[in-house]
């Protein structure tokens, strides 16, 4: 289930573009459940194999082993494998919650910056003549690392919608 914040911090419009045009930042959140964990190990060499083999046992996916990089896929195993880190001794690197399939959690993001900026650029009470750009800033997860599962871990997009204003 995605939940829906708007930000509205940022109310007033740039005039930093070209003559005649005027620019709006739009930013959108989805909020989702969490599918799956990403995290990285260090042990020595010679001390990896075990690892992977405590890790599988676990509920690591080895598969997705790629230079001490792992992927859970069942978050009901997280603390299982977590404790198996622990007992073999290795390092603990950062820890990302995410989902199997971030695109359509991207494009909600988006639309909801999209439809936020044109918000901003109507209640700005100026005279537009149409849509003339419209810029992805950025986008991706906020707050979706740390140690423990999340309910809910938050995506965000930005947008500029960049208008031309009516002579």
């Amino acid at each position: 289930m995605m939940r829906q914040f708007f930000h509205f911090l940022i109310v007033l419009p740039s005039f930093a573009a070209a003559a005649g045009t005027i620019t709006v930042t739009g930013v959108g959140e989805v909020w989702v459940a969490p599918e799956l964990a990403r995290f990285s190990v260090e042990v020595p060499a010679d001390d990896m194999a075990g690892l992977v083999a405590a890790l599988e046992a676990a509920g690591a996916d080895p598969a997705a082993n790629a230079g001490g990089a792992f992927v859970i896929r069942d978050l009901d195993r997280f603390d299982a494998v977590m404790e198996a880190v622990d007992a073999a001794g290795a390092l603990l690197g950062q820890v990302r919650f995410g989902v199997a399939d971030p695109g359509p959690v991207r494009a909600e993001a988006e639309q909801r910056a999209v439809v936020q900026g044109m918000g901003k650029a109507a209640a700005a009470g100026l005279v537009l003549n149409g849509l003339e750009e419209l810029d992805r800033v950025g986008s991706g997860w906020r707050g979706n690392d740390g140690h423990v599962v999340p309910e809910e871990i938050r995506f965000v997009a930005t947008v500029n919608l960049v208008y031309r204003l009516r002579d």
